[in-house]
């Protein structure tokens, strides 16, 4: 089995449980709604795998958006400089509104924005010329900086093709672990058990809906090739959907949970009754106050909950600890994992390098991603969605929530 790094970045194969089989990714894997920074380094890797990727016209326009915004942002002072995300604008990808990619939608995209982006960005975009000599675009900052971030957009769906792409086959064998329709009918659908029972007077469109769902819930247990459809048509002529439901419910609960439990917890970590409002982990002494800074700054400021605060102790040895190395794409080596390891060319005063020791710290502890990607043959595309796009470990949109803490504490507090 190959190496696992957990993060944006993880690559490996391996036999595993029911729940755990859709934990473990299939080939190049990197958080959906990840930075540039990261996607670029996923690039690097993919360059020298693939011939075709660094000559993707696609990409090669991502790389000039990222170039121009570089140099504009050169000449401009700390607090003043061009961002395509800041804290609070990101959306995700929620589980009700899934992307859907490949190479077709990639390639639309493109021709689209080369045809309806302002001609001032078109000219500079589109040409292999010098940037033109200032620190501020042809346009107004937030007319560039919308067109700028859905060009960035394209290209690291391009980037995110050209890595999945060789894994369709594995990546459509992972379409039984499918949670919307659990998601919908156990979460979101009212009165699930009358609706279900009454599914034959319900117009056409809503019943194929639910019947769909109920097939996502019936392969959540038996899998692509045991005739789910056939089961729930049957059901539904047989007026036992409910019960049919029922049946599958605590597995699709199951899978569900698995993404948000905590595993290969840490024995260094203090908790205890003595200080109820603490949770003291040791850390390795970076030996640069601004690293240090860095760490404890962004790491404690989201690891609290009402009252309740992590605290980073820092010290000569320690098993857990950070790297910094120039291009890679950020991880950390395992669930429960010691190394951090980050990208040295990405500045530590960027908000997506300050999110990102947030998220790599929360695999530290023991906790997952949790977001899906499978490959849909009857769209011809991948589909991706984050099952919680409030929740740190999730999306690049998340915060520290309730759950997390409730998390820790069964694993750690004695």
């Amino acid at each position: 089995m190959g190496k696992i790094l957990i993060g944006f970045l993880i690559l490996g194969l391996g036999s595993v449980s029911f729940a755990a089989k859709y934990l473990t990714p299939v080939g190049p894997h990197i958080l959906p709604d990840a930075p540039s920074s990261a996607y670029q380094a996923l690039a690097k890797r993919l360059s020298k795998q693939f011939s075709n990727a660094s000559s993707d016209p696609v990409i090669q326009l991502g790389e000039r958006n990222l170039q121009w915004l570089k140099y504009m942002n050169s000449f401009r002072p700390e607090g003043k400089k061009l961002q395509f995300t800041k804290p609070g604008q990101l959306t995700g990808i929620p589980i009700d509104a899934p992307k859907n990619y490949n190479a077709e939608i990639i390639q639309a995209e493109y021709d689209s924005l080369k045809a309806n982006m302002p001609a001032e960005m078109n000219k500079v975009l589109y040409s292999t010329g010098p940037f033109p000599e200032s620190q501020n675009p042809p346009v107004d900052d937030d007319k560039y900086t919308l067109w700028a971030r859905k060009v960035d957009r394209n290209y690291q769906t391009a980037i995110r093709w050209s890595g999945m792409a060789p894994w369709l086959p594995e990546l459509e064998n992972r379409r039984d672990g499918d949670l919307r329709g659990f998601y919908f009918l156990s979460q979101k659908t009212d009165n699930v058990e009358s609706v279900l029972r009454t599914i034959s007077s319900l117009p056409l469109e809503r019943q194929k809906q639910i019947k769909e769902w109920l097939t996502q819930m019936c392969q959540n247990r038996d899998g692509l090739n045991n005739g789910c459809e056939t089961q729930i048509e049957n059901s539904v002529q047989a007026k036992t959907a409910y019960e049919a439901y029922l049946r599958y419910l605590s597995n699709s609960q199951e899978l569900w949970n698995s993404y948000f439990g905590l595993e290969n917890p840490r024995s260094e970590i203090t908790w205890s009754q003595s200080n109820s409002n603490q949770m003291v982990v040791p850390f390795r002494d970076p030996s640069d106050n601004v690293i240090l800074n860095y760490l404890r700054i962004n790491i404690q400021d989201e690891w609290k909950w009402n009252g309740w605060q992590l605290l980073l102790d820092f010290r000569k040895q320690a098993d857990i600890h950070v790297e910094f190395q120039p291009g890679v794409t950020p991880h950390v080596n395992g669930l429960g994992g010691n190394t951090i390891t980050m990208d040295a060319n990405a500045p530590l005063s960027e908000w997506d390098v300050q999110w990102t020791i947030r998220h790599e710290f929360g695999h530290v502890l023991g906790f997952k991603d949790c977001y899906l990607e499978f490959y849909d043959p009857n769209s011809s595309a991948i589909v991706s969605y984050q099952l919680d796009i409030t929740n740190l470990m999730c999306s690049r949109a998340g915060r520290l929530k309730q759950t997390h803490f409730d998390t820790l504490k069964k694993s750690y507090y004695k």
